[in-house]
């Protein structure tokens, strides 16, 4: 199992990193899978795509969040995943390459709200135990 670096380690731009190229490469999956062609305009938004994504999953673990952190992670394969399963079986014909991306996006940000929840209910735990009666 790999291990989380501190919080405001330069270590979590390797996690940074790793998520960018996965998530990016995610996409040319689906472009492949969809036999779309893939110009400029794509790798621009691929890219842009990736580095949103690969931000606000790993903001939270170098802010120390790893709650957030991990269940963001979980949610980003659980969302590409089914983004790849929509573009494999074809299941909206015609449409699967935006289904396919806006379910992704609609699944990830599922799983940010239900990080920053978890987060937030795990700091307020452990708030009102150190709180001396």
């Amino acid at each position: 199992m790999v291990k989380l670096p501190e919080k405001h380690s330069l270590s979590w731009v390797v996690f940074l990193a790793v998520l960018f190229v996965s998530t990016v490469l995610s996409f040319f999956i689906l472009a492949l899978l969809l036999r779309t062609p893939i110009g400029g305009e794509n790798l621009g938004g691929f890219a842009l795509l990736g580095i949103i994504v690969s931000l606000a999953i790993t903001i939270g673990g170098y802010l120390g969040a790893r709650i957030y952190f991990i269940t963001a992670l979980i949610f980003d394969g659980i969302a590409t995943a089914y983004m790849l399963f929509i573009a494999a079986n074809q299941t909206a014909e015609g449409w699967s390459d935006l289904v396919g991306v806006i379910s992704y996006l609609f699944t990830l940000g599922i799983g940010l709200i239900i990080g920053i929840l978890l987060q937030l209910f795990w700091r307020i735990r452990k708030l009102k135990k150190e709180v001396p009666k």
